[in-house]
């Protein structure tokens, strides 16, 4: 393994696993691992590039130094995120990661998925031929045949529901220019996980631009995931192990938040009114180092476990969220099953809630305000509500437009704040914010219908 870079003292380590063809180089995300405390290490594969010793290259080989590497760094008694690149995200999911305790989350940048095995085993046969050819990879080229990589354990398209079983959190980014991913199934694939596992036990990033290279495609937004896995670390020194953390889902959902979004925190912590200055004291001198703005909200962990209703940010209740609407990074060992007509009839008081601070907010309105955008939020954020309340648990907040009906009055209102929060409220006028209040109250209005509410 080669060091990237020198830290005084890491946080974590970061196992970075390339992918082929690649020689060591800096990458962007790397600014953002170091800038978050982790030790970068670069696991170049014997047989290819620098380290060429006479070995041959050959998935066998691959896996072996990738378990290798987690166990050395193991010792270490340091935390470890993995990230694999390309032709490692293939590699990966054949290892069982429970097995390196030290691992607190993992990254597959462009990810190997495809229309079929055949195509991509067709590809990494010719791709290892040529680097053969050229020599940067000393290989036996029987082992890499198109028939050879058939027979191994390499299954590209069948990965996802393992990623989705581990406890620590998984990111997924890749560019919608892949060529080897077709992103209708991948989001077929990711619903159906969805319905049978924790909502988002998988941490989607779609790219719009670029293609199957790390540094086309790489941003702030995917950058964000890190920075959380830092303030986790920083948690569990404040509060001890002993805590859940989860990310609200949309602070890294930037196709529907916006690439600046805020990073909020979730944490559970028995007893966290003893640390309250501390914490508060932790959130003030990390966003000023770091130039960045995030959100700490605190419950004792007593409440998640018991069959107390509470609402978090006045949503439905924070136990149906957890399940649904928020990315866990160190998740609760226990979540209850709540009635699904408590949750329902949560939403519906929610909604009045919103409904009264946006008329309160129109009534005092200045469009350099930037509480009006509140109001752009509380119309989707009531629009999600109607969801729960109709029947859909596994919502995909991602995608909110693909729920609005064609029939809804609302549909094209809301649409209309979607577009909005989804290009940082530019053009946004008078109108709008007029037109979302009436939105709301449109929303209730079917809440009530299907709850028999009547005054």
């Amino acid at each position: 393994m080669v060091i990237m870079n020198e830290l005084t003292e890491p946080k974590y380590n970061c196992l970075f696993l390339p992918g082929l063809p690649g020689k060591i180089k800096d990458l962007a995300v790397f600014e953002d691992i170091t800038a978050t405390g982790g030790q970068i290490h670069w696991l170049q594969y014997a047989g290819s590039y620098e380290h060429q010793d006479g070995t041959n290259l050959s998935i066998a080989s691959v896996t072996n130094e990738i378990k290798a590497a987690l166990e050395e760094l193991g010792k270490q008694s340091l935390p470890i995120l993995v990230i694999a690149y390309s032709f490692s995200t293939a590699i990966l999911p054949t290892i069982d990661l429970t097995a390196y305790p030290h691992i607190f989350g993992a990254a597959f940048f462009s990810p190997i998925r495809g229309l079929s095995s055949q195509i991509i085993n067709e590809d990494m046969a010719e791709t290892l031929s040529e680097l053969v050819a050229s020599g940067d990879v000393t290989a036996k080229l029987t082992e890499w045949t198109q028939e050879a990589l058939a027979a191994s354990d390499l299954h590209y398209n069948e990965s996802l529901e393992k990623l989705t079983s581990y406890t620590f959190p998984v990111a997924f980014a890749y560019s919608l220019g892949d060529t080897t991913i077709k992103v209708d199934d991948l989001q077929k694939d990711i619903s159906h996980f969805r319905q049978q596992h924790t909502y988002n036990s998988l941490l989607v990033f779609e790219q719009t631009r670029g293609y199957h290279r790390l540094d086309t495609y790489y941003t702030t937004a995917i950058g964000n995931f890190f920075r959380s896995l830092e303030i986790e670390l920083d948690l569990i020194q404040l509060l001890h192990e002993d805590i859940f953390v989860y990310l609200w889902g949309s602070s890294l959902n930037y196709n529907y938040s916006g690439e600046d979004s805020d990073i909020d925190l979730l944490v559970f912590y028995d007893g966290y009114v003893d640390q309250y200055r501390t914490l508060n004291k932790y959130v003030e001198e990390y966003n000023a180092a770091h130039d960045i703005a995030f959100d700490l909200s605190i419950n004792d962990k007593k409440d998640l476990l018991s069959k107390k209703i509470f609402r978090y940010n006045r949503g439905p209740v924070a136990i149906h969220e957890l399940n649904y609407a928020y990315f866990p990074l160190k998740r609760a060992t226990e979540i209850l099953d709540i009635p699904w007509s408590d949750i329902t009839k949560d939403a519906y008081n929610a909604s009045i809630i919103l409904a009264g601070e946006s008329k309160k907010i129109l009534s005092k309105c200045d469009l350099s305000n930037a509480r009006v955008k509140k109001i752009i939020k509380y119309s989707i954020t009531v629009y999600t509500y109607l969801l729960y309340i109709r029947g859909d648990k596994n919502l995909d907040l991602n995608h909110v437009e693909s729920y609005i009906k064609i029939s809804d009055l609302f549909g094209s209102l809301i649409s209309r704040s979607i577009e909005l929060k989804r290009t940082n409220y530019e053009g946004m006028t008078l109108d709008d914010l007029y037109d979302a209040v009436r939105a709301i109250d449109l929303i209730i209005q079917e809440q009530e219908s299907i709850l028999g509410i009547s005054w």
